[in-house]
């Protein structure tokens, strides 16, 4: 996995690079013939996203399963879906797949659109050392749409992982990936981005022909994280950091700078500076959740010196205050359920000074207040060093609510770097923190699930759970 940077980190490497010129435009490594100018005339206040073939041709929900007669497989614990001719899957499969066991569902790995892409972009390559299990893998969560049953892989990737910055959605009554928004090309891409050559840093996430822009205005203005090429998103860690907007049909992320993507138009349509600047928001280790009955989308952060939070406005589009009572638990996990939010900042080895004991907090977002928080009491002979050390800053376990349990499932890191599931018992005082067995599928999980593991409550009578784990695996299934 790539080492992070902080985004001190970020421009102390670009001003090393560029000396005394980080303020002038530097345009060397441009492709031949490229015009600055125009570049700047036409697209400086703009949203940045050019017209693409997508444009217009909204991808529609499922909702619901198909009625055809194909019923697919079951085997090993591997469900082959049977589909009807619109691509649903069909009820009587859905009946076949069991109940209470993790399944492998197969046909779903995110890199099998490998090819659709290449051939959609002519010449496009991943630049980045994981490839397409960095869009997975490197600190990015799911974008999620819990009454639809759908999510999205947002501009993931960031740092060396992945440069690619594509939209990539999945909707559970067809479960199968589908290319959202293509990602941008990469022949027009300078030499020193694509290899991350200096005085470009070793890192996607900042373009360094964009850092050297002038900025007038914190609003659909350059910035550092969007590609000087076509001004989208550059690829990045998207930690929990999205929501999807379904007055607008919109998604927004929010590590690095607000962004919104229009699922409609399927053009990414505003970006915004957080706070619009007016401190450093743009770190890692970021969440954020919407409210839909203030319509205001909640950031924040508790990582890279990122311990602030902040109210988005969408209605006015205008920042407001939010204090965030977990700000200051480092790498912890979160699942919204209703109109509540459990967060999680799970036990490390007390061998660093601010590790965590097991933290933990609920969150109500009709009154913005903590209902409960404590520090988790051990069942089954667990200790905390049993887990991971507190040295090791982790930041990449995940959890989920299962409402018809009352009780969260949580993966989380161990001393020995595994991946383990537990249950997280809100019912007691202080909470619980149990072993779960997890019968069905084999699952290695891989250390940064973050919001890939979530909760879909219509899909199935009972709900279901998707896990979501690396790009070159299929995805995992748990039906209730």
């Amino acid at each position: 996995m790539a080492k992070k940077l902080t985004r001190r980190q970020f421009v102390n490497l670009l001003k090393a690079a560029a000396g005394t010129a980080v303020l002038i435009p530097l345009y060397t490594n441009c492709s031949p013939g490229f015009d600055v100018a125009s570049l700047n005339s036409s697209n400086t206040g703009s949203a940045g996203d050019p017209p693409s073939p997508q444009a217009g041709n909204p991808i529609l929900p499922a909702q619901g399963f198909g009625l055809g007669s194909e019923t697919g497989t079951v085997e090993n614990f591997i469900w082959t879906p049977g589909r009807d001719l619109n691509g649903k899957i069909n009820l009587a499969s859905w009946n076949l797949a069991p109940a209470g066991v993790w399944l492998q569902v197969s046909g779903t790995r995110l890199d099998s659109l490998d090819s659709e892409v290449k051939s959609q972009v002519p010449g496009w390559r991943d630049w980045g050392t994981e490839g397409w299990s960095g869009v997975t893998n490197a600190w990015n969560g799911l974008t999620i749409d819990e009454l639809n049953s759908r999510a999205w892989l947002m501009a993931s990737g960031g740092h060396a992982a992945s440069s690619n910055n594509g939209i990539y959605g999945i909707d559970l009554f067809k479960m199968r990936w589908h290319v959202e928004k293509l990602p941008s090309s990469t022949n027009e891409w300078s030499d020193q981005y694509k290899r991350l050559l200096a005085p470009q840093p070793g890192t996607f996430s900042p373009c360094y022909e964009s850092e050297q822009q002038p900025i007038q205005s914190p609003i659909n203005d350059w910035y550092w994280d969007e590609l000087f090429w076509d001004r989208r998103p550059t690829s990045r860690h998207t930690y929990s950091a999205s929501a999807f907007i379904p007055e607008t049909n919109e998604l927004i992320m929010s590590t690095r700078r607000l962004w919104k993507y229009s699922l409609t138009t399927r053009e990414w349509t505003y970006r915004r500076q957080l706070n619009d600047g007016a401190e450093i928001f743009d770190g890692a280790g970021t969440f954020a959740f919407y409210d839909e009955l203030k319509n205001e989308y909640l950031h924040g952060g508790n990582a890279d010196a990122h311990y602030r939070s902040v109210a988005f406005d969408l209605a006015t589009n205008s920042w407001k205050p939010w204090a965030c009572p977990w700000i200051y638990n480092f790498g912890s996990a979160d699942a919204r359920h209703g109109r509540k939010v459990g967060i999680f900042n799970p036990p490390s080895q007390p061998d660093f000074a601010y590790a965590s004991p097991g933290r933990y907090f609920l969150y109500n977002l009709d009154t913005r207040s903590v209902e409960a928080t404590g520090e988790v009491a051990f069942g089954d002979g667990l200790t905390r060093d049993a887990f991971i050390s507190g040295n090791e800053f982790y930041d990449g376990a995940g959890m989920c609510y299962v409402p018809q349990l009352n009780r969260y499932w949580v993966v989380t890191a161990m001393a020995n770097r595994s991946m383990r599931f537990f249950e997280l018992d809100p019912t007691t005082s202080p909470w619980t923190l149990r072993n779960l067995a997890t019968p069905g599928t084999s699952i290695n999980v891989g250390p940064n699930l973050l919001r890939k593991i979530v909760y879909y409550p219509k899909f199935g009578s009972n709900g279901s759970i998707l896990l979501v784990n690396r790009s070159d695996e299929n995805v995992y299934l748990y039906k209730f």
